[in-house]
């Protein structure tokens, strides 16, 4: 199977040897590539009919960003490999392209020359994964087209990316985007994600403040973000051994974790071992040899969401130890969000009690024990203070909204979203 001109080692991974034409494909979603490779850093791979001569040096390797140039945003993609690699990265040995791609779920949108591209969420809002102005295939807006307009395939706008990602609404023609191939009939290529607004809570005690925030920052203490199903699904595409990555050996280290831009959002914190290879320098085999130990580590999340930098000390992390013998470490996923600022929507909100536990800390029983307390008109006067805002507070008191239940402490529990619209 090694020998193979073209080989799939998993559903993400293909290796084509040099001069040949390597083929990326989702069943569903688009392509995302996350790495791209020229050179050799196996003997046995596209080794068959070459000599040793041309397959012992397994220390050679270029990136080919040409790939993902090319790929990303597709649901099919062709290339032809020779003469891909942007140099020769070692010469006098047979090399072969290896490709890491993901398929990601997205919506897509191709809309031929002179035509109008509208983009459209029915929830949520749109965030541009990749746009392209030119042709990437000969199928593709051919109809009743010449043949010499669509032998060009390697047509690609330097800055639609740009463009689109500032509306809507887009015209596909050249007086909007840089004719990148004259003669070339060109179509507008566009994949695109629909973001559900994150549901985020907010429960005060009486008497106490309740703020609302449509944005991410380290003061927001009483604001919760439930990620919606599809939010976590994006992120979860994410390629775990890349920038949002980190680990760090059990002891006395300091995990850090850091966003240039945005936000920091856990994706899986993790304590164990899973390979005998990492953080093994000084160990003996019987420390390292246990790969099938891993537990989860709630608390990295819990501190670092939300803050641009984070540091942890790793010592005492963890809730228990998974393997008593066994040198461990921990592995952080995490990806970097943009912080925006949206419109509150306000869904639900009560003031008064629907349990015995909540807000009950130093009070007496008689105070608990009616959980059946709605307060009529709750929605009303939060609505009217937060509706439309990037943030807002209001007071859970009697003097704001009627007393439903005389004499039981209560509490204001409100349910909102943060709205954006249309932002490409």
């Amino acid at each position: 199977m090694l020998l193979n001109s073209r080989l799939l080692i998993s559903a993400e991974t293909v290796i084509t040897c040099d001069g040949n034409v390597q083929h990326l494909s989702c069943d569903t979603g688009v392509i995302s590539v996350r790495s791209a490779t020229c050179g050799r850093t196996s003997s046995l791979i596209c080794s068959v009919g070459q000599p040793p001569s041309e397959t012992s040096n397994t220390k050679c390797s270029v990136d080919v960003p040409a790939v993902s140039k090319r790929c990303n945003g597709l649901r099919q993609c062709e290339l032809n490999t020779q003469g891909l690699a942007p140099r020769d990265p070692c010469y006098g040995t047979y090399k072969y392209y290896t490709t890491n791609y993901i398929c990601i779920p997205a919506e897509t949108s191709v809309t031929c020359h002179y035509g109008y591209s509208y983009l459209k969420c029915e929830n949520g809002r749109i965030q541009i994964n990749t746009a392209n102005y030119g042709r990437t295939d000969k199928t593709t807006c051919s109809e009743g087209r010449p043949s010499e307009q669509v032998q060009n395939t390697n047509c690609y706008s330097p800055n639609a990316l740009s463009l689109v990602s500032k509306s809507c609404e887009v015209f596909a023609n050249h007086m909007v985007f840089t004719d990148p191939c004259v003669g070339t009939y060109k179509y507008l290529a566009i994949s695109y994600f629909c973001l559900p607004p994150a549901v985020r809570s907010s429960l005060v005690c009486n008497n106490e403040m309740s703020v609302l925030t449509c944005g991410l920052s380290s003061t927001d203490k009483t604001i919760h973000t439930l990620e919606s199903a599809m939010e976590v699904m994006l992120l979860n595409f994410k390629l775990l051994i890349s920038a949002e990555t980190v680990v760090t050996c059990d002891g006395p280290f300091v995990q850090r974790l850091i966003c240039d831009t945005g936000v920091i959002s856990v994706q899986s914190a993790t304590f164990g071992r899973t390979s005998s290879l990492i953080c093994s320098a000084g160990r003996p085999p019987s420390e390292i040899s246990n790969t099938q130990c891993s537990i989860d580590v709630p608390a990295v999340s819990k501190r670092c969401n939300g803050l641009r930098q984070c540091e942890i000390d790793a010592q005492g992390l963890a809730p228990r130890d998974p393997c008593v013998g066994t040198y461990k470490y921990y592995t952080t996923n995490y990806i970097c969000i943009p912080a925006e600022y949206g419109k509150i929507q306000i869904n639900t909100a009560n003031y008064g009690r629907t349990d015995k536990t909540t807000c009950s800390e130093g009070r007496p029983s008689s105070e608990l024990q009616n959980t059946n307390c709605y307060s009529p008109n709750a929605l009303s006067p939060v609505s009217k203070r937060c509706e439309g805002k990037n943030s807002c507070s209001i007071l859970a008191s009697n003097s704001v909204f009627s007393d439903p239940c005389g004499g039981t402490f209560k509490y204001l529990y409100i349910l909102y979203t943060c709205e954006y619209k249309c932002k490409c």
